[in-house]
């Protein structure tokens, strides 16, 4: 969380070469799951989604949830090598 109380990449992260596979490899991991039902939520509450299109989406991200439990990993794919060291969202080393 950043000063204003939003989610932001740290400045430094900014200048980074890596940082797009660095982001996306963070929103490849289980915790980025409770950050897309939380964002699932607040769309519906703000009436930007509907309650069959919140279901379906909320199915899927549970779906994946299942998936990386069966396999005993916080990483939902390995699709996305995190160049920062395993340490999403910090300067690369």
């Amino acid at each position: 969380m950043g000063t204003r109380g939003l989610r932001e990449s740290p400045e430094r992260c900014m200048a980074c070469e890596h940082k797009t596979r660095c982001l996306k490899a963070a929103m490849d991991t289980e915790q980025s799951l409770d950050f897309k039902e939380e964002r699932l939520k607040d769309a519906q509450n703000a009436g930007l989604i509907g309650f069959w299109s919140r279901w379906s989406r909320k199915k899927a991200l549970h779906t994946k949830r299942r998936a990386a439990c069966e396999k005993g990993s916080d990483k939902l794919s390995n699709a996305n090598a995190d160049p920062c060291n395993g340490s999403s969202l910090e300067r690369c080393k």
